[in-house]
Parts: C-alpha cells; sequence; structure tokens
C-alpha cells in the first residue's frame, strides 16, 4: 500500500507487505519528499536528502538514510543502517544490528536497549530502558549515559564522558582524559591512564573510585555541591574514605595507603565548590583520622591553582 499526501507534514507513508521490498524516499514532482517511512518486513530502504524519521518493522532491513539529521529505527529485526553525512538518531534493539558511518558525517547517537559496542565513526551512545546492560565506547572523545539499570560503561579509547544515571554502575574510563559521574546509587568507578575528573555529591551513594596510573598525572576528585567543612577524611585499612557531614553518602578511593606504589592509586587534586585540596594535604589529614578537618588545616590548606 502506498499513499501520497501532499500537504502537511507526513508526505508520505509506505506500508509494506509480507514480501521483500524495495522502497525509495527521493525527490519526486513538484519538491515532494518523503518524511515519514513506516514498513514491515525485509526491505531495503534508501532515503533522501532531507530530515527523515525511517522506522521499519520486524524482519531485517537495509535502510540508507541518506543526507539531513535522520532518525533510524531498524525495527525488531537485524538491520544494517546507513547514516550518511547528517547529525543522526539511531535506535538499536537487537544484538544483530549494525550502523554503519562514514568519518566526519556529523555527531551521531545511538540509543540502545541492548548491550552495544559504538562502531568506527559513532560518538554518542544513551542505553535506554530499565534492564541492567552495558555500553561500550571506540577510539573517538565518547558520551556514554546509562539507564536506570546497574550498567557497565567503558568508554576505551578517547578522552570520554560516561554518566552512570540511576543504580549501581561500573563506569571504566580507560585511556585519555575522562570524566566519571556515576550518579545515583552504588558505583565503581575507574579512570584508568590519563588526567581523569571523578565527579561525586550528595545523595550520590557509596561510590569507590579504582585509580590506577603508574604515570602520576592530575586526576580530580570533584565535589559538586558540597563546601570542604562539609567533609571529613579518614583512613580504613590502605582506602581513603571521604564522606559528607549529615548524609550517608562516601566515596573510598582504594588502596590510597598502599605502601607500595600508593602514589599510582591516587587523585591528585580535591574540588570542592570553595577550595581545592592537595594529595599531599589530604594523606596528613587522613592519616591521622581527623574527623571533620582540623582548624589548622583549614587556615593552612595547600590550595591548588
Amino acid at each position: 500500500m502506498l499513499n501520497f499526501i501532499e500537504k502537511g507534514t507526513l508526505l508520505a507513508d509506505l506500508r509494506a507487505g509480507n514480501n521483500d521490498d524495495w522502497i525509495i524516499h527521493n525527490h519526486v514532482e513538484r519538491g515532494m519528499f518523503f518524511s515519514e517511512i513506516d514498513v514491515v518486513t525485509n526491505n531495503i530502504i534508501i532515503g533522501g536528502n532531507h530530515d527523515d524519521n525511517i522506522k521499519a518493522g520486524s524482519g531485517d532491513d537495509i535502510i540508507f538514510a541518506g543526507q539531513g539529521h535522520d532518525v533510524i529505527n531498524g525495527g525488531a529485526g537485524a538491520d544494517k543502517m546507513y547514516g550518511g553525512a547528517g547529525n543522526d538518531v539511531y535506535y538499536v534493539d537487537n544484538h544483530g544490528d549494525h550502523i554503519i558511518e562514514g568519518i566526519a558525517q556529523g555527531d551521531d547517537l545511538v540509543n540502545s536497549s541492548v548491550t552495544y559496542t559504538l562502531g568506527q565513526h559513532l560518538e554518542r551512545l544513551t542505553l535506554i530502558g530499565d534492564k541492567s546492560i552495558a555500553g561500550y565506547g571506540n577510539i573517538l572523545n565518547n558520551t556514554l549515559h546509562g539507564n536506570v539499570g546497574n550498567n557497565i560503561l567503558d568508554g576505551g579509547w578517547g578522552n570520554d564522558q560516561l554518566y552512570g544515571g540511576a543504580g549501581n554502575d561500573i563506569l571504566i574510563g580507560g585511556q585519555g582524559n575522562d570524566r566519571l559521574d556515576g550518579g545515583e546509587g552504588n558505583d565503581i568507578l575507574q579512570g584508568g591512564i590519563g588526567n581523569d575528573t571523578y565527579i561525586f555529591g550528595i545523595n550520590f551513594g557509596r561510590d569507590v573510585i579504582k585509580d590506577y596510573d603508574f604515570f602520576a598525572g592530575r586526576d580530580v576528585l570533584r565535589f559538586t555541591d558540597a563546601k570542604i567543612e562539609q567533609s571529613y577524611f579518614f583512613r580504613e585499612k590502605n582506602d581513603l574514605i571521604v564522606a559528607l557531614r549529615g548524609t550517608s553518602d562516601n566515596i573510598k578511593v582504594e588502596n590510597w595507603f598502599k605502601p607500595i606504589m600508593g602514589y599510582a592509586y591516587q587523585v591528585e587534586v580535591f574540588e570542592f565548590t570553595d577550595v581545592s585540596v592537595s594529595n599531599q594535604t589530604v594523606s596528613q589529614i587522613a592519616g591521622k583520622n581527623y574527623l571533620p578537618l582540623p582548624e589548622y588545616y583549614e587556615q593552612s590548606v595547600n590550595l591548588i591553582a
């Protein structure tokens, strides 16, 4: 069935039957183009040079969106989706879905309800739904968002931004200068090699930093909504604990006081909303189990430019 509508935002509505179909979307007479395509089963869909909204059905489809800022949803089957130039948005719901993007063809987003690894030339990934699934980056500077489940987010190479959201998440920065924001829940944050920034604040739960970087750089633990007077530092075996007074929130830096190579597990700067403190000062405070920060340290705190 093929219906043409000459006015309104929906210029064409294509619904294929049970056979394998070819659907071509391009300019036709009087400048009319297909802005929305909704098809049922195994199809080859070719878009045009406009901003298309393409939604396929349950078959294994091949979609060529063409130029423009397109929204591409292959449906329930194992689909191949080619975005082309433009800032495209993809929906993935099958482990067999495959996205093909060329180099420098826009800033693209993948919304996935299954565990997914960004392919070449894809920049952003958001996990959707409520399942505990994983998302993996590539060699680019990626932005990964978790859902409400317990997610694993691994940025891979590049300077990545990881946002866990709700749930007890594991965030792995990998190579590069990464930003790790666990959000709500009890999260594990592992920056890896590079100058990484860990985000923590009120209602973030009880997080753990597993920071190991043989080449000590400038890793930062940033408190988004707490002054230094709201915090206290203490040692628990070889770990450093920073707790926020008046809350149940705290963040642990594992192996901070490890006798051998302990510096490799440390973050170098603690940023509060009012001051920044060096790791050397924190070690002196926590090593004596001061609760909270002693007055003379408040007066002579080692500020970081």
